[in-house]
């Protein structure tokens, strides 16, 4: 099965997911942290919502917010905890 798969994506020039290529003529590249990508034939990679992070690369999704803390921007590689006095009890916030 793994031959198969490795087949298929070396002649194809589909990359894998978690990675991207601008055109068939580049290699494959991971994500940065803050994207993602769920696709095997993508020029590029999508950002995390606000409410969401990704801390490591090549990654195909985001990860919530776990309660307690937040993420109000896009590409985010990590979440903040509340300032005293305030709390998020809902993840992806």
């Amino acid at each position: 099965m793994f031959r198969i798969l490795l087949l298929l994506v070396t002649v194809s020039g589909f990359c894998e997911e978690g990675q991207y290529k601008y055109n068939d003529t580049t290699p494959c590249q991971d994500c940065p942290n803050g994207y993602y990508q769920n696709s095997t034939a993508s020029k590029e990679c999508f950002k995390c919502n606000p409410g969401t992070f990704q801390d490591q690369h090549k990654s195909t999704d985001c990860k919530n917010c776990p309660n307690g803390y937040y993420q109000n921007s896009t590409v985010s590689k990590e979440c903040f905890k509340c300032n005293p006095g305030t709390f998020q009890d809902q993840h992806k916030s």
